[in-house]
């Protein structure tokens, strides 16, 4: 029996669930001595991913070694993030935020825009 992700991911350009696990005293989902996103980046993006976590509707792009944090593509009425789902309150996909994430994938700016890079490190890679 396949046991569900620790912390699940899911895969925006080809909807694959994954494990974030991965690094620090437990390595659950290692794949040729990588993270699961590591290794999937590679076999889907060419090195790029864009995953979702799905318990805190944050996003985390992967994309030459670098790992960046990007804010939620979701939110409340009043336009606030909930990052991690705790308020109980619905939340809509803001349609402004997923284009300038779109805009992002079809000009590959991921390693130019600056709110990418200020939350940018390279230590993840190997480890998710």
């Amino acid at each position: 029996s396949t046991k569900p992700p620790e912390i699940p991911v899911l895969c925006l350009l080809c909807g694959e669930l994954l494990c974030a696990q991965g690094g620090g005293v437990v390595r659950c989902c290692t794949m040729d001595n990588m993270g699961e996103c590591a290794a999937h980046s590679l076999k889907c993006g060419g090195g790029q991913g864009i995953y979702l976590f799905t318990k805190r509707t944050t996003l985390f792009v992967m994309r030459n070694k670098r790992f960046s944090e990007l804010p939620s593509l979701y939110l409340d009425a009043h336009g606030e993030q909930d990052r991690e789902l705790r308020r109980g309150r619905p939340l809509f996909l803001s349609r402004s935020r997923y284009q300038e994430l779109l805009q992002m994938v079809v000009r590959g700016s991921f390693d130019h825009d600056t709110r990418v890079l200020q939350n940018t490190s390279r230590n993840h890679w190997v480890d998710w």
